[in-house]
């Protein structure tokens, strides 16, 4: 079932939500060396573990070919489309928080690099599932 292939992806993109509604810590004001802060980091790893969790997902279900043949540049998509949501209800909805651009580019270097990981862990090889 497609639904359980994808749900670790489900539940981690929730994880992302819960965090990033959270109210804000201080964290002083904008610098280039901001960009390379812990924030960014965590960024950049959560939707890493997105991207990787949505491949994963979309590689091991077999419901829509099309979403397992395309499954690394649909998750990139994915997820930097999430990360944009996200840094848009931070923006308009989430008390005390601000949306950034810089996080934006965070988030979408994060996907890319959950993809490069996916790569370095299974390969080209095809993902089999009992």
């Amino acid at each position: 079932m497609f639904l359980s292939k994808i749900l670790p992806s489900i539940c981690w993109a929730f994880f992302i939500l819960v965090l990033c509604g959270l109210p804000p810590q201080n964290t002083g004001s904008f610098s280039l060396w901001n960009f390379f802060s812990v924030d960014k980091f965590l960024h950049f790893s959560v939707f890493s573990a997105l991207a990787l969790f949505l491949i994963v997902g979309f590689k091991r279900q077999y419901n829509y070919r099309l979403l397992r043949l395309y499954a690394i540049p649909i998750a990139i998509i994915v997820s930097s489309a999430y990360g944009l949501v996200i840094e848009y209800f931070q923006l308009n909805y989430f008390e005390g928080r601000e949306g950034e651009w810089m996080d934006v580019v965070a988030n979408t270097l994060g996907s890319i690099f959950g993809a490069i990981i996916f790569k370095i862990i299974y390969g080209n090889t095809i993902i089999r599932t009992s």
